[in-house]
């Protein structure tokens, strides 16, 4: 099939509104949506972008049906187009305000509703009289899958491009992304991670004593993962990849804690769960830039007598660890 919308962005604005007027465009978009053509679809999307930013050729009213429906789209490459295309559209476009408030709070109801489900799934497991529960929420949670990754595609691409809308709801972003990090399958750790991470860095430069204390309490949280004998393998993922976010930010007081990270890194470098090991990686590059200068964390490593902190904090070192925690 010809895709009608293919060439639109190398096309002189003069062109597109002679050939094209807006009811064409518009058709071509809702158009996309009943073929099941992703590049058709992706097309359309970055069309509405490059004309709703011309806002003499569309308007961002006519057009936010769409990108509502492109975003619960069951293609992950749509999702993320339409995420994008939302934020772009909206930065410094006040007509957008109120939808983008909408949204935001829609996707943390939503984060926050999910996560109810999960902390109710164990307690339907252990109860045989719950088990009917059970296939319902293991059915919800399944299906909520693509919506989840919707909403923290769409959570990162807001916090960059609506940072004023986004204020108020830092707070609340932060507790849900940790939750998540804390309790939700790894394979999302990622996107939690980074958005947590953003939200944190904003959150830093209005009220660095309220980030500082999250900081602290994160990182007693990793900590106490780390302890007994059984590890809570998606605890450690999440916590050792959020630790990582939060070591490039910069007026925490990250030395406070140097000891205690330190302690996680000796505790959990020999383990055997490969996701942890390939997190215990992640967060070394973040912890040599944050502590190299330090002459605490030498004499620190010198004690503990401590070989990967050592090769951590050198200029040479991440290679050599690269090995030791993937082999």
């Amino acid at each position: 099939m010809t895709n009608p919308l293919q060439d639109i962005g190398a096309k002189p604005f003069a062109d597109i509104r002679e050939n094209n007027p807006k009811a064409n465009f518009l058709q071509m978009i809702e158009q996309s949506l009943n073929e099941d053509d992703v590049n058709f679809q992706q097309a359309a999307l970055i069309a509405t972008q490059i004309l709703t930013l011309r806002n003499d050729i569309l308007s961002f009213s006519s057009v936010k049906n769409f990108l509502e429906t492109c975003l619960k789209s069951q293609h992950n490459e749509i999702v993320k187009c339409s995420a994008e295309t939302i934020a772009n559209i909206v930065k410094d476009n006040l007509s957008a305000a109120e939808f983008v408030n909408t949204l935001i709070v829609d996707t943390l109801n939503f984060l926050q509703s999910y996560l109810e489900l999960l902390f109710k799934y164990p307690k339907c497991t252990i109860n045989p009289k719950l088990r009917q529960d059970l296939k319902i929420l293991s059915k919800r949670i399944i299906e909520e899958k693509n919506r989840k990754f919707a909403a923290l595609v769409l959570l990162e691409q807001l916090l960059g491009n609506a940072k004023t809308q986004f204020v108020k709801y830092l707070g609340s972003t932060i507790e849900i992304m940790w939750s998540l990090l804390q309790n939700d399958e790894i394979p999302i750790h990622s996107d939690a991670s980074r958005c947590l991470g953003e939200c944190m860095k904003q959150e830093e430069q209005r009220n660095s004593e309220q980030t500082r204390m999250r900081y602290q309490g994160y990182v007693d949280q990793l900590y106490y993962s780390t302890q007994g004998n059984k590890l809570n393998e998606i605890k450690l993922h999440g916590g050792l990849l959020a630790l990582g976010e939060m070591l490039k930010l910069k007026y925490v007081r990250r030395h406070s804690k140097m000891d205690r990270i330190i302690q996680i890194i000796n505790r959990l470098k020999d383990t055997r769960l490969s996701t942890v090991r390939y997190a215990l990686f992640y967060i070394l590059p973040p912890f040599a830039l944050a502590f190299r200068s330090g002459v605490a964390i030498r004499q620190s490593s010198r004690n503990s007598k401590n070989h990967a902190i050592e090769i951590a904090i050198s200029q040479s070192g991440i290679e050599r660890l690269f090995n030791q925690f993937t082999n």
